[in-house]
């Protein structure tokens, strides 16, 4: 009985992880790699500079990069940035939203309180 199965070319998860570890510019780095959705890996890494640079490798040659830069916006546009990511058509989980933004969980999921106590 044949089984079709797309296979993904393994990425080089110990090769990144050096990388980010030998690079000066980086504070902390986060690697997750979710199996329920074909090995998906998203990797993050907070810099020196405040930006937070979260690179999602979709398969071979498609990656989607987001860079946020804390210093342009205010508390108030965090946290409608939160509410956009969280309500949006993608839909992002508290913490995918906490690991594109640099910060916790739990503040996502206070901001997202504020929002609707705002809405209320």
């Amino acid at each position: 009985m044949a089984t079709n199965i797309v296979r993904k070319p393994a990425l080089d998860l110990e090769g990144i992880v050096n990388r980010l570890k030998e690079n000066p510019d980086v504070a902390k780095f986060s690697v997750e790699v979710d199996k329920r959705h074909g090995g998906v890996v998203r990797v993050s890494a907070s810099q020196t500079d405040g930006f937070v640079k979260t690179q999602t490798l979709l398969g071979k040659g498609l990656k989607q990069l987001s860079v946020f830069d804390p210093s342009a916006v205010t508390k108030q546009e965090r946290r409608e940035l939160i509410g956009t990511l969280h309500d949006s058509g993608k839909g992002m989980t508290q913490n995918e939203i906490a690991t594109t933004l640099g910060v916790s969980q739990s503040l996502v999921s206070l901001e997202l309180r504020k929002l609707k106590s705002q809405i209320d």
